[in-house]
């Protein structure tokens, strides 16, 4: 809490000159305990995107629940990069450090 810092009145207001999520792949998570950004008016911009995932969280997943973000990065790498053989056949392996549950036959790498 004491690296928070107050933020501008402006910021997030005005149309950005560029909008990637209209060009690219884009994927929303609405989280359905945040009690900073209504639920509602999160599935609105949600609609918006290619792919909504609804998690019984708060407005910081990453903090609550980590797991649940690092398994939709793995999930979306599918979408953006190449197979390569290595840790034996499984990104969650070498992620977690133990076999998972899923099957994925190898780590994804940057083309």
């Amino acid at each position: 809490m004491g690296l928070l810092r107050a933020q501008a009145a402006s910021c997030g207001r005005g149309v950005p000159e560029h909008q990637s999520w209209k060009h690219a792949p884009s994927a929303y998570v609405v989280c359905t305990k945040d009690r900073a950004t209504d639920t509602e008016l999160q599935q609105d911009m949600a609609a918006r995107c290619d792919s909504v995932r609804e998690w019984q969280t708060g407005h910081s997943p990453f903090v609550g629940r980590p797991e649940l973000v690092i398994d939709l990065v793995l999930e979306l790498l599918d979408v953006f990069v190449v197979a390569a053989p290595v840790c034996d056949g499984d990104l969650r392996q070498c992620v977690y450090g133990h076999a998972a549950s899923s099957s994925q036959s190898s780590i994804f790498v940057p083309w």
